[in-house]
């Protein structure tokens, strides 16, 4: 148990240390993520939209989509997000692939998952985009209390250009929408 408490704390002193030190102006984000679907092209058929960006944002990443058939389609995933970054409202589009390279297992889980996502940001009050998150996340399910994702953001685009900082999400994406927080970080 102590692991998970030590865990966010890990990240967000790597995450503010290193914002700080580099002259970052921090805002906190807190909100909503929508309950995952699968990624399916409009026909149905498998996709893997996450793949667009894995040459230029995650190469060092390998995804589980397509090289294993049994998890198909259940490898992809997308999603929406409401939340407020500092004083402005945002909604966001999410595009999340399993990977292989999940980190040690942390004693006293059940299971552990790793993944890369992009958010698509969008101002909430005119739809206009405002740039692109990238973010390598873990999953993880102890015995005894309730799932857990920490989200390292990692680059992104745009207004996020030099983003870092992290999320924290409290519950499992795959039954319903849950709550997030976190601490993003731009030059």
């Amino acid at each position: 148990m102590k692991y998970f408490t030590l865990i966010p704390a890990i990240l967000l002193s790597l995450t503010s240390v290193n914002a700080l030190a580099s002259g970052y102006t921090c805002k906190t984000i807190t909100g909503t993520i929508n309950q995952l679907g699968l990624d399916l092209n409009p026909d149905g058929t498998p996709a893997c939209h996450i793949l667009q960006a894995q040459s230029s944002q995650f190469s060092d990443v390998t995804f589980l989509y397509p090289n294993i058939p049994d998890l198909l389609p259940a490898s992809c995933f997308y999603s929406e997000l409401t939340a407020t970054l500092g004083n402005r409202t945002v909604t966001g589009t999410i595009y999340a692939g399993l990977t292989r390279n999940a980190p040690e297992p942390v004693s006293g889980t059940s299971y552990q998952f790793s993944a890369a996502s992009v958010i698509n940001v969008r101002q909430a009050s005119t739809g206009n985009s405002l740039g692109r998150i990238y973010t390598k996340d873990v999953t993880i399910a102890p015995f005894d209390f309730g799932t857990r994702e920490f989200i390292t953001i990692v680059n992104g685009a745009d207004t996020f250009k030099g983003v870092q900082g992290h999320i924290e999400v409290l519950g499992n994406l795959m039954v319903g929408p849950q709550n997030f927080t976190g601490t993003l970080c731009t030059p």
